[in-house]
């Protein structure tokens, strides 16, 4: 034996040896040295933790849970991680932390803890573990995280102790639930990454989803899942799919995939070749042709297609999509039994049919849905799509971009009762609506080109529709359907807004019942164009609108080939508008003739300035408008009945072209402050800056404003309702040349707290000061012989009446207040030596329990005993009251009060005091 070369041999053999040893040492971890620093290494909430600066929370301190020594087995039974205090933040499990741990039991990080990772080898062979709360928060599981936890059943998410959420984990290392037999399957709807063996031998996973943002799946992933029936694959375009991913997957039938773009196969899935002849490989439809070129699943006999391209969430549950272009989807069924939907959500709302609140099952139709990181508009409701879905009550559109609605898409919906179709739809398919025996109503917007056949037979309460579209309408569209009008159609069955009559490709589009019963409403002019067609010539009934076009919200009615009236306006806030004086339509232009009867009712503005086009203002045609004021053209000759009835305007200006002025035309004008008529005006004028509407020839003064408060002495009569609800009208002096004030001449003028009458006034019509609330005290002259029927009713601050001499007949409730509101009166004085005749005892109702009755002393018996007179409680004759005839006037100076200590002059009638004595001025 060579020495020199044995002791060679051995001296190289042991070196090695060494090396290997050094490298062994150094590569185990040990209490000395394993990659922690002792000194940072505390025990609290009996757990093993260092520092460390990963500043992931806004917290002092951060920490890790780790292990005591390098013999593992550190910990056993059932361990919480608590959430932070003020110094410690445990946001990491370590490496190794619980590794061995054979008597650990359960885990809880849960309870608003901020665990973010679980690193390698955490709970590597607790083979006793039974269950694990995760942290909400947590989105990395190293490699071996859980591997060998033969016994461990159940992984749960949460943000409290209460409450369960989808993970958000994203990684999951090499082998970290290798051997977690008893495992069921996880759903882990954020991951990215999958590992090579990460699930291995998980025997309970039943099914698995493979999310969207997947980018890798490791080789031998899913090994040895016995049990595996269904992968979900969705939307991963290019997924890579490691070797053997699903290897001794015995129990595996499906393999769904929602990417268009096949995943691509690391040679071999570990599929047994009975397996690549059974198993189903479900595509979209449109990558069909994709997967049969593509290596490896184009080898797979299963391969087939499903009804749809990507589900995606609609109001948190699954709607289906195919794909139809670049950048369009639409919305389809999800398989063949149909029935795919429900409402997606509910609202409460008054049924318009049933004039009741109901709750409505809504189904809410997206504008655009995003798949696979691309986002499509949703353009289309497909073929069948939501055929038979009963528990549908109304469809509302996100937006309106839907251009087709597809063959069968809502038929057998039996209960939609609503549906407001798209502004841009072209399309209705053969029998789209069909057996929707709820539907009441349909409007067909003006993109729609065509109703294909059957659309909404069966449709058995489909009682009236809007037709915008000049569309062709196919046969059987409207077969069985009901149009008999509805209460709310006034009996209308069929509206069609458009010029030209829609073409009735057959007529069995409508049945024969529909022919002879159904009402076709069409736009005002335009019926004898309907009845010249041969097949709209077969409906026996016709009405038309009020209307023939519009234009920025207003409608028109065309009256000759050049002119047309404004006959109503939708859209009720104009601001500053300038009405036109032409307007254009089917390249003819029309000057704009009038404004029909309410044409502009309920309008909203400031200051509306009116063409000089315009010849009439039709009845009530400003009714109930907030204007603040308007210009009447210069041509306007006619203003008809309640014009500016309820009107807010403050001013008026009649031009002298006016010639007619309806009654009631400015009755009820509450701000209505100022009236002028211009001057030349052969038939009206407003005399002495009056601020009142008098017709000339016959000086009546026909309405009145607020800034009217003497009425010139030309006037010999005012019309009825004249000052009608005038807010602004505090005062009026009635001259001598009036003997009558008609009904309602000031009713409502809440303001009014004066009125002077005239000495030779001889009756007060009915309700002509009724509900004044102002008025304090009312003195009826000597001269007048009747007040009628609630001439001052509701005068509810009144305390003093006088009523003169001559006075014969008081109407019903003439002086009366409800009786539930308290009444002010304090006294009445009647002048009247006979009793004026009551025509109903209510007559001072409200007065007679607390006023004192002042008669003259000659004819106290007869009030007393006259049946609706001595209702009052206290009657008293004049000169027992302490009153005074007045003395004769000797020049001496004179102070006079009237009860309420106000002072009056020598014109004041009634009870004054007079140098502290009271005397009556009759």
């Amino acid at each position: 034996m060579n020495t020199t070369k044995t002791k060679s041999y051995f001296s190289s053999r042991w070196a090695k040896i060494v090396v290997l040893m050094a490298l062994l040492v150094c590569s185990l971890p040990s209490s000395a040295n394993d990659g922690r620093d002792p000194r940072n290494i505390k025990y609290v909430y009996g757990l093993y933790i260092f520092w460390h600066d990963t500043p992931t929370w806004d917290a002092a301190s951060h920490y890790t849970v780790t292990y005591k020594d390098t013999t593992y087995n550190t910990y056993s039974g059932d361990i919480f991680i608590p959430y932070h205090n003020n110094n410690y933040l445990i946001d990491e499990i370590g490496d190794c932390a619980f590794k061995d741990c054979e008597g650990l039991t359960t885990i809880d990080m849960g309870f608003l803890n901020k665990v973010l990772r679980i690193d390698s080898c955490s709970f590597q062979n607790c083979t006793s573990l039974d269950s694990v709360t995760m942290s909400y928060c947590l989105n990395y599981v190293g490699d071996r995280a859980f591997h060998n936890c033969t016994n461990l059943r159940a992984i749960t998410f949460s943000s409290s102790s209460l409450t369960s959420y989808p993970s958000n984990i994203t990684h999951v290392g090499d082998g970290a639930f290798q051997n977690c037999y008893r495992l069921p399957s996880l759903y882990l709807p954020n991951l990215r990454y999958i590992g090579s063996n990460a699930f291995e031998n998980c025997w309970a996973f039943t099914s698995f989803s493979i999310p969207g943002n997947v980018t890798s799946v490791g080789e031998a992933a899913f090994k040895g899942c016995h049990n595996l029936d269904t992968v979900y694959i969705q939307g991963c375009d290019n997924l890579p799919l490691g070797k053997n991913a699903f290897a001794e997957c015995e129990s595996l039938k499906a393999i769904i995939c929602t990417s268009l773009i096949p995943p691509v196969v690391d040679q071999d899935l570990g599929l047994t070749p009975e397996q690549k002849a059974t198993v189903k490989v479900i595509v979209p439809k449109m990558a069909l042709e994709a997967y049969r070129q593509a290596p490896y699943w184009k080898d797979m006999a299963g391969l087939t297609t499903r009804t749809y391209d990507f589900e995606a969430m609609n109001s948190g549950k699954p709607m289906y999509f195919n794909i139809i272009s670049d950048d369009e989807v639409c919305i389809t069924y999800k398989d063949t039994t149909y029935n795919s939907y429900e409402g997606n959500y509910t609202m409460s709302d008054v049924d318009f049919f049933e004039m009741r609140e109901v709750t409505w099952r809504c189904m809410g139709i997206p504008e655009k849905v995003t798949y696979n990181n691309k986002t499509y508009r949703v353009t289309a409701i497909g073929e069948n799509a939501f055929r038979n879905c009963t528990k549908i009550d109304k469809i509302k559109w996100s937006s309106k971009p839907i251009k087709v609605i597809g063959s069968n898409a809502f038929k057998g919906c039996s209960n939609l009762k609503y549906v407001d179709l798209p502004g841009v739809l072209e399309t209705i398919g053969k029998h789209a609506f069909e057996d929707c025996a709820s539907l009441h109503y349909i409007e067909i917007p003006e993109s729609v080109k065509s109703i294909e056949e059957y659309a909404f037979q069966n449709c058995s309460s489909l009682k009236w529709m809007y037709l915008f579209s000049a569309l062709t309408i196919e046969k059987g569209a409207f077969h069985n359907a009901n149009l008999k009008g509805h209460k709310f159609s006034e009996g209308v069955a069929i509206f069609c807004a458009i010029t030209t009559p829609p073409i009735i490709a057959d007529s069995t589009a409508f049945d024969e019942s529909h022919y002879s019963n159904s009402v076709v409403c069409v736009l005002h002019s335009f019926e004898n164009v309907f009845r010249a067609d041969d097949n709209w010539n077969r409906f026996a009934r016709y009405s038309h609108l009020i209307y023939d076009f519009q234009e920025n919200y207003t409608y028109y009615r065309i009256d000759n080939d050049e002119e047309v009236s404004i006959v109503t306006n939708a859209y009720v806030y104009m601001n500053d508008w300038d009405i036109p004086s032409t307007v254009d339509f089917l390249g003819r232009s029309y000057t704009v003739r009038n404004i029909e009867d309410n044409g502009l009712k309920n309008l909203v503005g400031n200051n509306i300035t009116m063409p000089n086009t315009i010849k009439r203002i039709g009845a009530k045609a400003f009714a109930n408008s907030f204007i603040n004021s308007i210009t009447i053209g210069d041509s306007v000759e006619v203003i008809g009945v309640g014009a500016f009835n309820e009107s807010e305007m403050r001013n008026i200006y009649i031009p002298k072209s006016v010639n007619s002025i309806g009654d009631y035309a400015f009755i009820n004008t509450q701000n209505l402050e100022f009236i002028t008529v211009e001057e030349g005006n052969p038939v009206y004028d407003s005399r002495e800056n009056c601020n009142a509407l008098i017709h000339s020839a016959t000086n009546r003064l026909i309405a009145g404003a607020g800034g009217c408060r003497v009425i010139p002495s030309s006037v010999t009569s005012i019309a009825d309702s004249a000052f009608y609800g005038n807010l602004r009208l505090t005062e009026i002096t009635i001259p001598n040349s009036i003997n009558r004030i008609a009904n309602g001449a000031f009713v409502g003028c809440a303001n009014l707290s004066k009125i002077m009458f005239s000495d030779s006034l001889k009756s007060i019509g009915g309700l002509a000061f009724f509900a004044n609330i102002s008025l304090t005290t009312v003195e009826i002259p000597n001269s007048v012989e009747s007040i009628e029927s609630g001439a001052f009713g509701l005068c509810s601050s009144l305390q003093n009446i006088t009523l003169g001499s001559r006075l014969k007949f008081i109407g019903t409730g003439a002086f009366a207040t409800l009786t539930l509101m308290q009444n002010s009166v304090d006294s009445v004085i009647c002048l009247a030596t006979t009793p004026p005749v009551m025509e109903s005892p209510n007559c001072f109702e409200g007065a007679y329990g607390q006023a004192t009755l002042l008669v003259p002393q000659a004819s106290l018996e007869l009030y007393k005993n006259d049946p609706n007179w001595s209702q009052f409680y206290k009657i008293v004759a004049i000169e027992s009251s302490g009153i005074d005839e007045i003395p004769v006037d000797d020049g001496a100076p004179r102070e006079r009060y009237n009860l309420q200590g106000q002072p009056v002059g020598d014109d004041y009638r009634g009870i004054v005091i007079e140098n502290g004595r009271k005397i009556l001025k009759p």
